[in-house]
């Protein structure tokens, strides 16, 4: 026959289940929210980039997000055409560039990009990192070569989400390029 105690033992026991399903309930959700839309971008407006004759942007608030860019900055005026531009099917592979070269690194709309936000060795960033090209339709890290070495930029792809999908794919692409400045 039970006893008192015994039965608060046996009610425990029964709440620990709920409590973990409520636990890794909460864990999946915060996962999952992790797909939703989000902006690096600032909310100010005007150039992003340090030489403003050779290129501007314009902060356009949600564009990048909306496109898959890491920055709500949008190319306004076309600098000069980069001496080389590197696009995702030459992933893992080594770029060859030379001092004085100008960079692009174009990603295209439709997923949401991550890369370098900063100049990474002989590498000097030009403009904001991951503008949107609106007439290319890319994301693009623009960079001019000030030295000579070897670094390698990495970049990641996910799933482009905007709510509207009832379900979001959950993949990380890692998408990297060996520079060899000469």
């Amino acid at each position: 026959m039970p006893t008192e105690n015994s039965a608060y033992t046996l009610l425990v026991l029964r709440r620990k289940p709920f409590l973990i399903t409520i636990v890794l309930s909460l864990f999946l959700l915060l996962f999952l929210a992790g797909c939703g839309a989000t902006s690096s971008g600032t909310g100010g407006t005007g150039s992003g980039n340090s030489n403003p004759g050779d290129g501007s942007t314009k902060t356009v608030k949600g564009f990048g997000a909306e496109n898959g860019c890491p920055s709500d900055a949008v190319l306004e005026t076309r600098p000069s055409n980069p001496t080389v531009t590197v696009k995702p099917t030459q992933q893992d592979s080594t770029v060859t560039v030379h001092k004085g070269d100008v960079m692009e690194v174009q990603l295209p709309f439709g997923s949401r990009w991550a890369g370098p936000t900063k100049s990474e060795g002989p590498l000097q960033m030009e403009m904001t990192a991951g503008f949107a090209d609106q007439g290319a339709k890319v994301c693009v890290w623009r960079f001019s070569v000030q030295g000579t070495g070897h670094t390698t930029l990495t970049f990641s792809k996910r799933a482009l989400c905007n709510g509207k999908e009832r379900v979001c794919a959950m993949y990380i692409m890692p998408y990297t390029f060996t520079v060899n400045a000469q």
